[in-house]
């Protein structure tokens, strides 16, 4: 969103506005150790919560977010994005995301198109995007990891990720959340050209796939015992 756009089209979270996502907007940042980037409400129909811009980054987060999503889920969003910021993710995903716009241009350029006749640009666009694609799926998982260490409860972060694939609070709700994870299986499972190349072309995980990591995250004793750490801070808070 542009800069006129974002003041002009959103509302700006405040100790008067939404404060509760503003106390947590703080709280998280003392303990990530980063200037507390501004957070910014947008209309839309649809769950959404990233981080924008480069120099100073900001996060956005839908108003359908804010209305369905308990305050533990919107903690363990603000968490999951704030770590893009304080591992540095927000640099590299804002100048890949350029370098592939770029080369959509190049492709279409009089006379550099010529070039493309033996798909050269095409196939370093797409040997970028497939790189580009692998990191954002492991960035996803290490947010989710943050995300789950902030909320300090698995069954929130299970909530989080299905509430954002199928965009519906109520539906939510019936969705069998075993057998939903069991179905991480089925991924596991799956081998041949076809069902591997399909997982590369995806810019984040599938759902049982990233709920499937997070618990493997629980099962080491050293993260277990920072998991109960920050679990205790948020009950007393």
């Amino acid at each position: 969103m542009l800069i006129p756009d974002l003041h002009g089209k959103t509302v700006r979270v405040s100790p008067s506005t939404f404060p509760f996502i503003d106390k947590q907007r703080l709280l998280i940042s003392k303990y990530l150790r980063i200037s507390p980037p501004e957070i910014f409400v947008y209309e839309n129909f649809y769950y959404g919560a990233e981080i924008v811009g480069l120099t100073k980054p900001w996060m956005e987060i839908s108003s359908k977010t804010i209305s369905d999503f308990s305050p533990q889920e919107i903690t363990f969003l603000i968490a999951q994005q704030f770590s893009h910021i304080y591992l540095h993710h927000y640099v590299l995903k804002t100048h890949s995301e350029q370098l592939l716009k770029s080369l959509q241009f190049v492709e279409t350029t009089t006379g550099i198109n010529l070039i493309n006749l033996f798909g050269t640009i095409d196939g370093l666009a797409e040997a970028i995007r497939l790189v580009y694609y692998n990191w954002t799926r492991e960035i996803a998982h290490t947010a989710d990891f943050y995300g789950l260490l902030f909320c300090g409860k698995i069954d929130v972060a299970v909530n989080v990720i299905i509430k954002m694939i199928i965009n519906n609070s109520e539906l939510a709700e019936s969705v069998n959340k075993s057998e939903y994870i069991k179905s991480n299986d089925y991924f596991s499972s799956l081998d041949g050209v076809v069902s591997f190349y399909t997982k590369l072309d995806e810019p984040l995980p599938y759902g049982p796939v990233r709920i499937a990591e997070m618990i493997k995250y629980l099962s080491l004793s050293s993260n277990k015992q920072l998991f109960n750490k920050m679990k205790a801070t948020q009950e007393e808070i």
